[in-house]
């Protein structure tokens, strides 16, 4: 080979080392990244406005445990609230305090659960494990949105049912959020407490802080309705109304 010839051949080898070096590098780097569900076009089953978004992670692992079953128009509205009764109904299945349904459905503990017969078992089954409390002794107020320091709250007694944290409400739940529990916060925007909670923020909070808890068994009219739901969303989404 003339001397360009080899000096050709040299620099062609230098670059693909340099490039297998890059690629060993990288490798222990994606083998540990966290994974990211993120899908392009319909997400595959679940619903259709959180693909592509920070909620799908969440809402697909609460989906598949069974803590959530979905809106049957498709879609989660991240943007919205949740309702007391609503709430109850997910601590009771993520903390495993929803096992016992019909003995749960005859406990009184409150006097305004008339038309929340689908959720009295699971509110009586957190009053049960000091996870909710009323808005007083007898009155659940199972219609009104959840707050964002009331969802903390919750969060603190699921961490530790006995917690005692004094009379000062709402801030000695505001200052145990901040401190404490502070990486359940830490990438919301919360800046004003006492305000709804939206559906996004608590599938994040609860995905966060309830993250290993075993899948609920549905009943079969359960199962029935949430594969009807899922086959639905493995469809494109339809297009919207001008």
């Amino acid at each position: 080979l003339s001397k360009e010839g080899r000096n050709m051949k040299k620099r062609t080898l230098i670059a693909g080392v340099l490039a297998l070096v890059m690629i060993v590098c990288a490798a222990p780097q994606a083998a540990f990244a966290a994974p990211k569900y993120v899908y392009t076009a319909n997400p595959l089953g679940y619903p259709w406005d959180v693909a592509n978004t920070e909620y799908f992670a969440p809402v697909k692992s609460l989906m598949d445990r069974n803590i959530i079953m979905g809106n049957p128009d498709g879609y989660f509205y991240p943007e919205k609230g949740i309702s007391r009764a609503e709430l109850a109904v997910m601590i009771a299945k993520i903390t495993g305090n929803s096992r016992n349904k019909v003995a749960d459905s005859n406990l009184d503990y409150f006097d305004d659960l008339a038309g929340f017969e689908w959720a009295k078992p699971y509110i009586n089954a957190c009053k049960r494990a000091n996870l909710i409390t009323g808005r007083s002794e007898r009155i659940f107020d199972p219609k009104a949105n959840v707050s964002y320091v009331e969802l903390m709250a919750i969060m603190a007694r699921i961490q530790n049912p006995q917690i005692n944290l004094g009379t000062n409400w709402p801030d000695n739940y505001i200052n145990y959020s901040k401190t404490v529990m502070r990486g359940l916060i830490d990438d919301r925007n919360i800046t004003d407490w006492n305000a709804p909670a939206t559906r996004g923020d608590v599938a994040m909070i609860l995905f966060k802080g309830a993250s290993r808890q075993a899948k609920v068994e549905l009943t079969w009219e359960e199962k029935k309705v949430k594969d009807e739901l899922v086959n639905k969303l493995r469809l494109p989404e339809p297009a919207k109304a001008q």
